[in-house]
């Protein structure tokens, strides 16, 4: 049994007469609204950059999902894993400057599938 294909919504007249009268009178109430509370929406303006500013830290929270604590964006079984196998120093000879770290995978939010 095979299943007919969607064909592309096409408003008829009527819908498409609705649909403009519908936008017409949202556009007068727009209109009304603004010019009748247009001192209350001044008084938001003022406001305003300081609602941005206290939202930043809310934002980070909720949408970035923090930072997962001190250990970065990477596996939180990675900090707890063993260390490297460094090779012990020879007896007089100075130890490294720095010891290498295993690199690890970086991914965020954006790049999950």
């Amino acid at each position: 049994m095979t299943t007919p294909t969607a064909l592309p919504y096409v408003p008829t007249p009527a819908q498409r007469r609705a649909r403009l009268i519908f936008w017409v009178l949202m556009g007068f109430a727009a209109f009304y609204l603004i010019a009748e509370h247009r001192l209350h929406l001044a008084g938001l303006w003022r406001w305003l950059p300081i609602l941005i500013l206290l939202a930043c830290p809310l934002l980070h929270l909720f949408v970035h999902g923090g930072h997962g604590g001190h250990g970065g964006h990477g596996d939180p079984d990675a900090d707890s894993a063993p260390a490297q196998d460094v090779p012990p120093v020879a007896e007089g000879s100075t130890p490294p400057a720095t010891i290498p770290r295993t690199q690890r995978s970086h991914t965020h939010r954006g790049d999950l599938p």
